[in-house]
């Protein structure tokens, strides 16, 4: 490829930035070096203009249309997108866009080759949609992973703050049934040892695991009837 350099070329931190326009598509023949500079023999390499007009319109309408949908996933595109509304010519679109695409220079570099205009330009166009699909998955994938991590740590806060509020329920009972209450009343009474030492298990799951354990319910209600019981053994007269 030829190209004509414009003279306002400016300085970078890392060397010269050179605005250049494409002149004729050429295919290097030899390359030598002479007095430092290089030189090259080269033979024109023209177009296959096998494109109609309608098709031309079609791609370019494709290839905005894939652009806008790419570029509306990251912020203030809008600025970088706004001069390919303008653009009328695929060529103009592929200049202006390719050297931000995130491929190989090698790929380029065969794109450039492709001596068929339609066949570029759908080549084009397969690059722009390949790269539509890994942004779009790119993206997926990254809230995806967002959304396990915001769940698990709502799940962890959540179950903080269940922590929290079972420990002051506990605390709240406004009786001490979770730390000896029943223990103690057991003891007291005078049930068969049997008895007692079931009773006393079942005031150790419930000591082990507060009000918040599933079968407290049905723990409580087994001790309370317990309890409730006549347990005193009166003597008979003779």
């Amino acid at each position: 490829m030829i190209a004509r350099s414009e003279e306002n070329s400016l300085i970078s931190d890392n060397g010269y930035l050179i605005n250049a326009e494409s002149v004729q598509r050429v295919e290097a023949i030899s390359l030598h070096q002479e007095n430092g500079q290089f030189y090259s023999e080269y033979k024109p390499i023209s177009d296959i203009l096998d494109l109609d007009d309608e098709m031309q319109a079609e791609i370019i309408a494709e290839v905005k249309k894939i652009i806008l949908e790419i570029s509306s996933r990251f912020q203030g595109s809008e600025q970088f997108t706004r001069p390919i509304d303008k653009m009328n010519s695929i060529g103009q679109i592929m200049g202006y866009i390719m050297p931000y695409m995130p491929i190989k220079l090698s790929e380029k570099q065969d794109l450039l080759e492709i001596a068929s205009v339609r066949e570029r330009y759908l080549a084009f166009l397969y690059i722009l949609a390949k790269q539509k699909e890994n942004i779009n998955l790119q993206i997926e994938v990254a809230q995806k992973v967002s959304e396990k991590i915001n769940k698990s740590h709502r799940e962890a806060m959540l179950r903080e703050q269940l922590k929290v509020i079972q420990e002051e329920l506990d605390e709240g009972d406004g009786s001490t049934l979770c730390n000896g209450g029943y223990r103690e009343r057991i003891e007291n009474l005078k049930m068969p040892d049997d008895l007692r030492k079931k009773a006393l298990s079942e005031v150790k799951k419930l000591e082990i695991g507060g009000s918040h354990n599933p079968e407290s319910f049905v723990i409580r209600n087994y001790l309370d009837l317990l309890l409730d019981l006549p347990w005193v053994t009166e003597e008979k007269k003779r």
